[in-house]
C-alpha cells in the first residue's frame, strides 16, 4: 500500500519544502554474483566442449582421413555425422539442467538484490528525512520489478547458452568437413567460449543496474515521491541526451521517465534521485 511520505515527514517536524535523498548504486558484488550465474552455463559448453565434443570430433576425422576422403568434400554420410550429432544434442539436454537449476539461484539473488535495496532506500529516507519507513515498505510496490527481472535474466541465460552452442556446432561441422586439426578446432572454441564470458560479464553489469533502476522508480512511487533529479553515469561513452538531462528535474509522469527513463536504456548507469516534497501543512 502506497504512503504519503511527504506527508509523514512534515508531521514529524520536517520543514515544508524539498529534499532530494541520495541515490542507491548498486554494488560491484551484486553483478559480480549474477555474473557467476550467467558464466555457469558457458563453464559448461567449455566442459562439454572439451570432454565430449572434441573427443568424438577427433576420433571422426580420423576415420574420414584414413578412409581417403577428401578434405572439404561436398558432402558426407549421415552415419558419418550421427555421433557428433548425438553429443551435441547430449550437451544441449545438460545446458537446459543447468539453466533449469539457475532459475531456483536466480530467484534467491533477485529477492536478495531487492532485499538489499530495500535497506538502502529506508535508510537513504532515514538520513534525509529523520522518518522511519521500515513497516510501510511492501513487497507488493516491487512485485512487477521482481518478476520482469526472473524473466528477463532467464531468457538471458539461455540466449548466452543458445549462442555459444551455435558457435561452437559451427566450429565443429565447419572443421568436421574442411578436416581441420583439433588444435586448430580447440582453438577456435576457446575463442567462442571467451565470447560467451565477456558477454555474460557485460549482461550482468546491465541487468543489476536495470533491476536497481525498475526498485528505485517502484519504492519512490509507492512513498507518493513523484518526481526525480536525474543524474548522470559519467561513463566515457554516453547518450547525449543523458548528459543533457544531468540535474533536471522530471515527474514520473512525464515523457522523459514513460520512454526513456534513467538505467532502462542498454548499458545507460543513470540514476532517478528521489526529490522529496515536504508540504506547508500536514494533513
Amino acid at each position: 500500500m502506497a504512503y504519503a511520505l511527504g506527508q509523514i515527514a512534515r508531521r514529524a517536524g520536517e520543514a515544508p519544502g524539498s529534499v532530494t535523498l541520495r541515490i542507491i548504486e548498486p554494488t560491484k558484488t551484486l553483478s559480480d554474483d549474477l555474473a557467476r550465474l550467467y558464466l555457469r552455463v558457458v563453464r559448461l559448453w567449455r566442459d562439454e566442449a572439451r570432454n565430449r565434443l572434441l573427443p568424438v570430433y577427433v576420433r571422426e576425422v580420423e576415420r574420414l582421413t584414413s578412409d581417403a576422403q577428401p578434405p572439404g568434400a561436398g558432402s558426407f554420410q549421415r552415419d558419418e555425422a550421427a555421433d557428433i550429432e548425438r553429443q551435441i544434442a547430449a550437451a544441449e539436454a545438460q545446458a537446459a539442467a543447468v539453466i533449469a537449476v539457475l532459475s531456483t539461484d536466480l530467484s534467491e539473488w533477485v529477492f536478495r538484490a531487492e532485499g538489499w535495496h530495500a535497506d538502502k532506500f529506508a535508510a537513504y529516507v532515514k538520513s534525509g528525512t529523520g522518518v522511519s519507513i521500515d513497516a510501510l515498505m511492501s513487497q507488493q510496490a516491487v512485485r512487477d520489478a521482481v518478476q520482469a527481472a526472473l524473466a528477463e535474466n532467464i531468457g538471458l541465460i539461455t540466449s548466452v547458452s543458445d549462442q555459444t552452442r551455435l558457435r561452437i556446432s559451427e566450429i565443429i561441422w565447419r572443421g568436421f568437413q574442411a578436416r581441420t586439426p583439433r588444435r586448430v578446432i580447440a582453438r577456435e572454441i576457446n575463442h567462442a567460449l571467451g565470447l560467451g564470458r565477456k558477454r555474460s560479464l557485460r549482461i550482468a553489469v546491465d541487468q543489476t543496474t536495470k533491476f536497481s533502476a525498475a526498485l528505485d522508480r517502484a519504492r519512490q512511487e509507492e512513498a507518493g515521491i513523484d518526481a526525480f533529479n536525474w543524474r548522470h553515469s559519467g561513463k566515457v561513452h554516453y547518450r547525449p541526451e543523458h548528459k543533457a538531462r544531468n540535474g533536471n528535474v522530471y515527474r514520473w509522469n512525464s515523457a522523459v521517465a514513460r520512454t526513456d527513463p534513467p538505467g532502462q536504456a542498454p548499458f545507460c548507469g543513470c540514476k532517478a534521485a528521489p526529490v522529496l516534497i515536504i508540504p506547508e501543512e500536514a494533513e
